[in-house]
């Protein structure tokens, strides 16, 4: 995050976040342009597509096996050729209305 753009990152927090948790059908994630290099994007993955391993049992001419893909336990993400839908976003409107809050919240 560059210094004085907090107000834009947190802009885009709040939109992916409702973008992640009220959308149906549920998305997995967003591709936003680039704050900081303009020819660039950011890629951004719901945690929901986060999934632990799992092993996969096959089958070919009669022989049976297992190969456990992650070993480790730790969560991956797997892409599922043909699953990608691009939706595009044309236009968000918001508008900030500044409020001073205590400095103590109860």
């Amino acid at each position: 995050m560059l210094p004085g753009s907090e107000r834009q990152y947190l802009t885009i927090q709040i939109i992916t976040g409702y973008l992640a948790n009220h959308c149906k059908p549920r998305i997995d994630g967003v591709v936003i342009k680039s704050v900081q290099n303009k020819s660039g994007s950011n890629i951004v993955l719901f945690s929901h597509v986060v999934c632990p391993a799992k092993s996969v049992i096959w089958e070919l001419n009669g022989v049976h096996g297992i190969n456990d893909l992650k070993s480790s336990g730790k969560p991956y993400i797997e892409y599922v050729n043909g699953s990608l839908v691009h939706h595009a976003i044309q236009r968000v409107a918001y508008r900030h209305v500044g409020k001073s809050l205590p400095d103590v919240l109860l």
